[in-house]
């Protein structure tokens, strides 16, 4: 008897040692940032953030991009903002005019790959700011879809803190998480050990390729960067690539359904919040590239097409303005207009102006 009370406290402590193992490598990488502030990270998020509003030649380019940018939207209290994916990442008030007009203060919250739940959260977050005016909100041809893209666990308490604030009704697809669920609990799961020896991995293999990647040595052209607005500063070498080489086929997340009512419902109640705020909303449809508008692949064409026409009908029922739109031709944009098949160049921006295509 005594033995096997031995033998089960043994294993019990061996147990215990194990989850608390978990728990430390969980909390000191906290992918999810479940942890605000993490101590045994440090506020690395936060120093980046003040080193990049405080350098007028931006910084080096970080991945870490829904971080940063929900820290960027806690942090600042600008009267304009700019919410949406990497294609409307180089928008703020110089290469988009009109913003100048209007806005005192611009601040992008771009970021890659953005989707709906990355719209609510972003919106949600400066919506609530007594000092917010106005709001730009970029339309991909996936953003009438649910979940396309579940980076937003990167930044979970923020995640739910947007959503909450406006509302949005809870989901059984957003698994990634759930704001009634302990952290501490979460930090002893195999499932955020896996992501966060994953995420580990991923960061030693980015550092590594930091000191190959041509391009990156010398001045701050010549690197990737983000802005003190919060835009992304393009290296020379993306900017003198050839416009007229061979591109991708503009498929990138462009599936049948093209339209979700349930997504198109909580863009609605999104842009209805924000202006039972007293924001003004707005919504920016870039255009894509020449070659891919000549519809040599028909679902791309019709996912583009069906996109927009949600978007415009959409804008029509809320009575906000639309700029741009997928079709390249009537802005007279070119492929000298393009980084690739998708992103203007910073400069060709202020072509979908209207007053620049009369």
């Amino acid at each position: 008897m005594l033995r096997q009370t031995r033998l089960s406290l043994v294993t019990l402590g061996a147990a215990g040692l194990l989850l608390a193992g978990v728990a430390a490598f969980n909390a000191t990488i906290d992918a999810n940032n479940l942890l605000l502030d993490n101590p045994l990270r440090g506020d690395q998020t936060g120093k980046y953030v003040a080193e990049m509003q405080a350098t007028p030649g931006g910084i080096r380019y970080s991945s870490e991009e829904r971080r940063i940018k929900a820290r960027l939207a806690q942090a600042t209290h600008a009267d304009c903002y700019v919410i949406g994916s990497s294609q409307v990442m180089v928008v703020n008030r110089v290469t988009l005019p009109s913003l100048g007009d209007r806005c005192k203060e611009t601040v992008n919250l771009g970021v890659s790959g953005s989707a709906l739940e990355d719209t609510g959260m972003f919106a949600g977050l400066v919506g609530a700011k007594d000092t917010t005016r106005f709001v730009l909100l970029g339309i991909d041809p996936w953003s009438f879809k649910l979940n396309q893209d579940r980076r937003w666990r990167e930044v979970e308490p923020a995640f739910w803190q947007g959503r909450t604030a406006i509302g949005l009704p809870r989901r059984d697809d957003l698994s990634g998480g759930d704001p009634e669920t302990p952290a501490l609990f979460r930090l002893l799961t195999y499932a955020y050990l896996d992501r966060n020896w994953r995420v580990l991995k991923k960061e030693q293999e980015d550092a590594e390729d930091t000191a190959t990647r041509p391009g990156e040595a010398g001045s701050a052209d010549d690197y990737l960067r983000f802005m003190p607005d919060g835009t992304l500063g393009y290296p020379r070498y993306m900017l003198d690539r050839d416009p007229l080489r061979p591109l991708a086929d503009g498929s990138y997340r462009i599936a049948k359904p093209f339209i979700d009512p349930q997504a198109v419902a909580e863009w609605r109640t999104i842009i209805g919040w924000l202006q039972g705020r007293g924001i003004t909303v707005m919504l920016m449809v870039p255009p894509y590239h020449p070659t891919i508008w000549a519809c040599h692949i028909q679902t791309v064409c019709d996912g583009l097409k069906a996109a927009e026409a949600a978007a415009r009908e959409l804008a029509a029922e809320r009575k906000i303005a639309v700029i741009g739109g997928y079709d390249p031709r009537p802005f007279k944009l070119t492929a000298y207009d393009y980084l690739d098949e998708r992103h203007l160049r910073p400069e060709s921006i202020r072509r979908l102006e209207p007053a620049q295509n009369e």
